[in-house]
């Protein structure tokens, strides 16, 4: 993954990550937060032909790895919460 800081659009959210979330640090880019917020507004009901429409994807199949990511992260969450440990969230 590049890391561009001169660009402000990386900039800014690398200053704010480093500051409040040190684990993603590095990490965040435009493009990750365009798939965490497509990726909750799926989680939180958003009708997948919708999020498809948002994105712009040419192929409804590229947006189908949403709704896998989705309910990938509420497996691990009840796994979580079954074992008895804290639920990781979305």
């Amino acid at each position: 993954m590049r890391s561009d800081t001169s660009c402000p659009l990386r900039s800014g959210p690398a200053a704010q990550t480093g500051q409040w979330h040190p684990g993603w640090s590095g990490r965040l880019t435009p493009h990750v937060l365009r798939h965490s917020c497509a990726s909750s507004l799926h989680g939180a009901g958003t009708d997948l032909k919708a999020l498809h429409v948002l994105l712009g994807h040419e192929w409804l199949s590229t947006t189908t790895r949403y709704r896998d990511r989705v309910l990938r992260r509420a497996l691990l969450d009840r796994a979580t919460v079954l074992k008895g440990g804290a639920s990781a969230g979305v």
